[in-house]
């Protein structure tokens, strides 16, 4: 017996607009189950699925890295297992130094943050409906505002720098 459902949303829940169809909402809230969602994604870019299967309890983002509640429209994290800063902003120099032409971002609790807006980030932007915002440095934007990081995120189409990062990595 089926007691409660979890689902990724790319390539699963969510369409080819990237957003959950009346009909899948329609079988999700007619089953009666209760429903996480799990996803290599950041929070505000779960939200849209979130609200329209009208989701209230526990949710997973960047990949376990956290469990969290939207409350009173905040996310409320109940589990949080981030990067180490150090170590987060050392694989970032270390990615602008040996691969400079990839697409370069990461990700707060609540914020997605690029030094570079480029195609890749254009591109993640039509998927997510979200805005990256530009920072000067990762360095100087985290020792200002010092947060938790819950994923960096690399993209590109050029298989021979896929290569190189694969066995620089």
């Amino acid at each position: 017996m089926i007691n409660y459902l979890f689902s990724d949303l790319d390539g699963t829940l969510l369409n080819s607009q990237g957003t959950v169809s009346p009909q899948t909402v329609q079988a999700v809230r007619k089953s009666g189950l209760p429903m996480t969602l799990v996803s290599a994604r950041a929070p505000i870019e779960m939200r849209g699925a979130i609200q329209a299967l009208g989701l209230t309890g526990p949710q997973i983002g960047f990949n376990g890295g956290l469990i969290f509640e939207y409350r009173q429209n905040q996310v409320q994290a109940l589990q949080a297992a981030p990067l180490e800063q150090a170590l987060a902003l050392q694989v970032l120099d270390f990615i602008k130094a040996t691969a400079p032409t990839v697409s370069l971002s990461c990700y707060t609790q609540s914020e997605w943050l690029t030094e570079k807006v480029d195609a890749g980030t254009r591109a993640e932007e039509q998927l997510t409906r979200q805005i990256a915002t530009p920072i000067a440095s990762y360095a100087a934007q985290f020792s200002q505002h010092p947060a938790a990081i819950f994923k960096i995120m690399i993209m590109t189409l050029d298989n021979q720098v896929m290569v190189k990062m694969t066995y620089q990595c």
